[in-house]
């Protein structure tokens, strides 16, 4: 494979994950606005506090084994077969040690009675999840990215069904518990049908080296996950179960945005690892293409959000949560930094450098852990979100900067540039929007602005995702091939 058709298959691919995530996280939006207008701020302080529990044994996973086999060039089924096994036998000592220690997880975290039921409930979808281990790296190894995306569609359908469905009948907070079931459960079912059928669990091989090689792949995600179930420990001395609410919310306008981003760069890490196999010497090119093109698009959409955030709340999501205002703003600036953090991290682990990924997340993790409750003391929800979505990025992306020896400095002007022109577009805009058909139509109006900024910004990293993600006539083809890889 060269490194023309290894460019074809990223850019495609990830196109096609970004618009099908792009589905999947506008019906996301759909659905919080309908959680928050049915749902009280604590209820949602409820779901937090079971949501940071399951996010640490989620990102344990299976310590990185996955993820470890994507830069093999070959991978032997017996070895293969081995690593399903300790994804299986991690999930179930996972959700075992949840289900048992739910009730002082739900104390520690200061969350209300049913807590403890809610993490034991979501506990079980580890165990669910495992069985698409075989799958998962079938579909990343094969650079197959539409499939992957197409079955991550599917499944966060079957999430938002079941969870508006029951929120309809009065089940309040219980119906994001079933859906998460159901999405786990059937989720997983589509991966095995569609993505190469199940890998059947067995001990063919060592586990010792095994697991040694993943975990380095692994130790930023545990590093990262024990930090999110600390931070709303540490911050329960500072706020009260309203203020955790209003904290965990506040992420509503900026997590459809980092939840593409976090799907797009897993193309980041298999399309790198086969150029540096084939075409080692277009990689340096490619990995600057790769960054500059992935943080653009976000930064403008977080900035043309940023630009509207009042109006949003106010009138789509309500007036109960203004109070988080702030907090989710600060929530959209740091996507320019968590952007950087996810792709840098991810051309590391390409070069098999995953161990400086776990610096950067720990020095982060630690200044952000230090500094969150004298800064929330001071400026309450806004100032814990401050730490969280942006001064950690910020330490994450300069010490991982230091370590890729990428040159990022023009990728981090573009987007700070695509983020400030069009979040004051959408400031502009946003005084026009007295009511939601008002707001409706000039978000639509801002799009043109939008995409007008994002190409003058940086036309190269428009040009390159053009040329090799979408089927151009030849002269449009020739025209742009100013930006090629090779």
């Amino acid at each position: 494979m060269n490194a023309r058709s290894i460019a074809t298959k990223t850019a495609q691919g990830g196109l096609l994950l970004a618009t099908r995530s792009g589905v999947v996280q506008f019906l996301q939006l759909g659905s919080s606005v309908l959680i928050a207008r049915l749902i009280l701020p604590q209820a949602y302080g409820a779901l937090t506090v079971a949501l940071a529990a399951l996010g640490f044994a989620t990102y344990v996973g299976d310590l990185g084994v996955a993820t470890s086999f994507l830069p093999l060039a070959t991978l032997d089924r017996r070895l293969f077969q081995t690593g399903a096994l300790v994804a299986l036998v991690l999930a179930l000592t996972e959700a075992g040690g949840l289900i048992a220690l739910a009730p002082v997880l739900a104390a520690l975290l200061h969350g209300p009675s049913y807590s403890a039921e809610i993490i034991r409930l979501l506990a079980l979808c580890l165990v669910f999840q495992a069985f698409r281990f075989g799958p998962t790296v079938s579909l990343n190894r094969d650079l197959s990215f539409g499939r992957a995306g197409a079955l991550s569609l599917a499944e966060t359908l079957i999430l938002y069904t079941v969870q508006i469905s029951l929120l309809a009948v009065g089940a309040g907070v219980w119906a994001l518990v079933v859906g998460q079931l159901a999405r786990s459960i059937l989720g997983t079912a589509l991966y095995i049908w569609k993505g190469g059928g199940l890998t059947v669990p067995a001990y063919l091989v060592p586990i010792g080296p095994v697991v040694r090689r993943a975990i380095p792949y692994q130790g930023p995600l545990v590093v990262a996950s024990a930090g999110g179930l600390l931070l709303p420990i540490v911050l329960t001395s500072a706020l009260t179960a309203r203020g955790i609410g209003f904290w965990g919310w506040a992420t509503v306008l900026a997590t459809p945005i980092s939840a593409v981003v976090t799907i797009v760069a897993g193309v980041t890490l298999p399309s790198l690892a086969r150029l540096r196999a084939n075409e080692p010497a277009a990689v340096a090119r490619a990995t600057q293409i790769m960054v500059r093109a992935a943080v653009i698009v976000p930064a403008a959409g977080a900035g043309i959000l940023l630009g509207f955030s009042s109006p949003l709340v106010a009138l789509v999501f309500g007036h109960r949560w203004h109070p988080a205002l702030s907090a989710a703003e600060f929530n959209l600036i740091g996507v320019i930094p968590a952007t950087l953090s996810v792709f840098l991290a991810a051309v590391l682990e390409s070069h098999q450098r995953a161990k400086a990924r776990v610096v950067g997340m720990f020095i982060a993790q630690i200044v952000g852990l230090a500094i969150v409750v004298p800064i929330t003391q001071d400026f309450g929800v806004a100032g814990a979100a401050f730490v969280s979505a942006v001064a950690m990025p910020l330490i994450d992306v300069a010490v991982l900067g230091a370590m890729a020896h990428v040159d990022f400095r023009r990728a981090a002007l573009n987007s700070v540039l695509a983020f400030t022109a069009c979040a004051g577009v959408g400031f502009l805009l946003a005084q026009l929007s007295t009511n939601l058909p008002l707001l409706g139509a000039c978000v639509t109006a801002a799009m043109a602005p939008v995409l007008f900024i994002i190409w003058c910004t940086d036309r190269m990293a428009v040009r390159a995702v053009l040329r090799y993600g979408v089927p151009l006539p030849p002269r449009v083809a020739a025209f742009l091939d100013g930006s090629a890889i090779s």
